[in-house]
């Protein structure tokens, strides 16, 4: 009984780690300006960038269920939503590849850095959802999964900011 309560407080304590990192880059709500990109830049870079928005709500959603202690517990409506929530990051890079390539050089490296936030969003919840699983079931290498899915998320946000950054300053 008590090694279960244990077993718990520290799940716990690692799921509020993983809430705790999982901080969401503000750049991601900063108005983007476009006013010096080409109309077919534009056109192409738009809906990119909404994708980059919504990966930011996204990540920021999972930080909120992950931090929930019903998270743990088989199937809870927390863990519904968080399958749902994941399935929508995993889609990240189809989305992206729905787009085709940028239609100049110019934002080929915006391109890249929103591919690769994708690439590191869509590990992070491979891991999480790993590690959830694990911890559920009572086994403690879950909670090691859980604490490399924050770094995971952590070098998606930062991938996400530069991504962003590199659109500013085409619109400057």
């Amino acid at each position: 009984m008590r090694r279960t309560v244990v077993r718990r407080i520290v799940l716990v304590l690692a799921l509020a780690a993983v809430a705790a990192a999982l901080g969401v880059s503000t750049a991601a709500a900063a108005p983007a300006r476009t006013a010096t990109l080409t109309s077919a830049e534009n056109r192409w870079a738009v809906p990119v960038l909404n994708l980059t928005r919504y990966l930011a709500g996204r990540v920021g959603t999972v930080k909120t269920l992950a931090a929930k202690p019903t998270i743990l517990q088989k199937g809870s409506a927390v863990q519904v939503k968080f399958v749902y929530v994941v399935a929508d990051i995993r889609s990240c890079t189809a989305k992206l590849k729905k787009r085709g390539p940028a239609p100049t050089a110019r934002l080929v490296p915006f391109q890249l850095s929103v591919r690769d936030a994708c690439a590191r969003y869509v590990s992070a919840t491979h891991l999480l959802a790993q590690g959830i699983g694990k911890a559920t079931n009572g086994d403690m290498s879950g909670v090691t999964m859980i604490r490399k899915s924050t770094t995971e998320f952590q070098r998606g946000s930062a991938l996400l900011s530069r991504a962003q950054a590199q659109l500013a300053a085409l619109a400057k």
